[in-house]
């Protein structure tokens, strides 16, 4: 079994982990960044639309977004509704082109240093004095990581 070393290990390629992957590999920590999907951005999940607050992580491009969010009104299940209203001279928020996105996102990671592999899935971690070893298959060859930290994050 072929056996590789990363301090961080990020399981999933949607935003929240493209982000964490590129963050951590500023840092200075060796990063791998796993998708179990062929391509990053495939299938289109939800979320297309976004508010402002996205800008606190990416400038807006408009490579990936297709359009600009003068004003929302959101309902919820029970029926109450939110009003995001801007003025004319400010936006509230985006539509994504997802696909698109998620792929720059992944090519953030990448060019902060963090390995990118798609048709990649975790299947287990096993835990011992410290040292952590995470178990995938990678294009269908069983591979085995060893994490580095001696702390393990699990965000569900």
């Amino acid at each position: 079994m072929k056996s590789e070393r990363y301090d961080v290990v990020v399981v999933g390629a949607g935003p929240a982990g493209s982000v964490t992957a590129k963050t951590a590999a500023e840092h200075g920590l060796d990063v791998l960044l796993i998708e179990r999907n062929q391509e990053i951005g495939v299938p289109v999940k939800c979320a297309e639309g976004v508010s402002k607050d996205i800008e606190k992580f990416v400038v807006p491009d408009k490579k990936w977004v297709s359009a600009v969010v003068k004003g929302a009104n959101i309902y919820s299940p029970d029926g109450t509704k939110v009003a995001m209203a801007g003025n004319k001279m400010e936006d509230v928020g985006y539509v994504l082109e997802r696909r698109i996105f998620d792929k720059f996102l992944a090519c953030e990671a990448a060019r902060a240093g963090a390995d990118v592999r798609v048709k990649t899935e975790a299947y287990g971690i096993i835990k011992r004095k410290g040292m952590q070893k995470a178990f995938m298959f990678a294009l269908g060859v069983r591979i085995q990581v060893y994490l580095l930290m001696s702390w393990l994050v699990r965000m569900v």
